[in-house]
Order: structure tokens, then C-alpha cells, then sequence
């Protein structure tokens, strides 16, 4: 069973790019939270082409504005931490100061699609690309289901986020596999686009991810440009602002 899985915004974050020339005035800062009544270990996971690596990563905690540890789970290339919220907690991380961070951001376990112990039907992700030029994030279902996740982003900065319908700005798992094909700003089980499946997660698993099965799509229709009756990614360009991703509670659909 591998411990660590680094490759995680290859394919769903596709439109995060450069944007030619122009300076960024503005900086995206993530808040992590643990909405939950009890402790929950959280995990960052870097993309390789982040400005830093988890050394230079610096939490600090919202309320009392002292430093929080992260320990570096990934020995070998330093892309994946680990550090624990208690309930109630909300940490800041200033993406190296405003620097080019790709990843994802989960709880209980790291990324994967396998089960274990505390992710036996795979991971949910909070998954982002930040201070690039041209930003994504969103709430991927893809490798599995192991917890509800908020992502807030009611706080964009000079440049909103787009809004999801109501004029929300908060997308939220289901927990379920039929639950999120319906939901703003959230991937689908297996869905490694939008409105289909891709190379589906998962192949090498064993035990496999007992989640449905194995051909079923649970993803939108549609079309990748247009995927109905929402969009799974949500981009923008420009920075600024605070992503907030937050945990609401454990959730193992077997």
C-alpha cells in the first residue's frame, strides 16, 4: 500500500495557467478548518510546481495567531504534510507568500483512491491552484468519499469567484455517489472530468474501492466546456482572498 500519492491536480485543474506578463498585485490565501466536534488530522498535499516545498509551508492558527507544525510525511520529495486541527480550529496559510501553489487539502487520510484504514471507500479532496495567474479549485469526489468537505469563497478579493446558483459562493460534497452530480463546484465519483469518466481511479487497488460498480458513471452530462446542471471546477482569473476549505464530518458510504 503506498503512503504517499503526490500526482493529484493533473487533470482537473487543467485551466490553472500563467497569465502572460502581468504582474499580480493581488495574493489567494487558504483558511483550513475543522467544522466537527472532535480532532481531525489533516494532510496538504503539494503539487510538484509549487514555489515550496512543506518546509517552507507556514500555518498559523486564526484565532490565536501562533504557529502550527506541520510534519513532513513525504521524506523523499517533501510535497505531502500532516498536522492536527481541533475542533473549532481554523489555520492560514499565506501560499509562500503569495506564491504559485498547486494541491490538495484532506482529512483523515492522504490522497488516494485505495482504501484504508481511515479512507475506505478512497479520499475527498479540496483541491487547488492559486497565485498562477489564472486560479481553479474545487471539491473532488473522484477517488473515493471519506468525509464532507466546504469549500467557502465568499472572500475573493478584488477578483470574486464565480457564484454558484442562488448566488451561492459555497460548494459542498453530498457524501453520496448520486448526491454530487447535481452540486456546484464539486467532481463526481470516478468522474476525472466533468461531465464523464476519464481514466477511472482506482485500477490497482486491492482490496478495489468498494464504492458502486465498476462501470457506472455518476458523473454530469453534458459536455466538458458545459457540463450540466453545474460545473464541477471553478476558475477565475487574477488572485486575492481567502479559499476556505472545511471539514464538516467523517462520512464512509460502504
Amino acid at each position: 500500500m503506498r503512503k504517499v500519492l503526490i500526482p493529484i491536480v493533473a487533470v482537473v485543474l487543467t485551466l490553472a495557467v500563467h497569465a502572460d506578463g502581468r504582474a499580480q498585485t493581488q495574493r489567494t490565501s487558504l483558511h483550513i478548518s475543522n467544522g466537527s466536534g472532535a480532532a481531525v488530522d489533516t494532510y496538504l498535499t503539494l503539487g510538484a510546481d509549487s514555489a515550496g516545498r512543506i518546509g517552507d509551508v507556514r500555518l498559523v492558527d486564526v484565532s490565536t495567531n501562533q504557529p502550527v507544525q506541520v510534519e513532513d510525511v513525504d521524506p523523499g520529495q517533501h510535497l505531502q504534510g500532516r498536522f492536527r486541527l481541533n475542533a473549532g480550529q481554523t489555520v492560514s496559510w499565506d501560499s509562500f507568500g503569495g506564491q504559485r501553489a498547486t494541491g490538495a487539502v484532506t482529512f483523515r487520510a492522504f490522497p488516494q483512491s485505495c482504501p484504508t484504514a481511515n479512507g475506505p471507500c478512497g479520499v475527498t479532496k479540496g483541491e487547488f491552484a492559486i497565485n498562477l495567474g489564472n486560479e481553479a479549485v474545487d471539491i473532488s469526489s473522484v477517488d473515493g468519499i471519506n468525509a464532507i468537505m466546504a469549500m467557502d469563497l465568499s472572500d475573493g478579493g478584488a477578483t470574486p469567484w464565480p457564484s454558484g446558483p442562488g448566488g451561492s459562493k459555497v460548494a459542498q460534497n453530498s457524501g453520496t455517489l448520486e448526491g454530487d452530480q447535481p452540486l456546484w463546484g464539486v467532481f463526481p465519483y470516478r468522474c476525472t472530468i466533468c461531465a464523464g469518466i476519464g481514466n477511472a481511479p482506482g485500477g490497482d487497488c486491492n482490496p478495489p474501492n468498494p464504492l458502486g460498480p465498476p462501470n457506472q458513471s455518476y458523473c454530469k452530462t453534458g459536455t466538458e466546456a458545459n457540463p450540466q446542471p453545474a460545473l464541477c471546477q471553478l476558475n477565475r482569473s487574477g488572485a486575492g482572498g481567502t479559499v476556505k476549505f472545511t471539514f464538516i464530518e467523517a462520512k464512509d458510504p460502504m
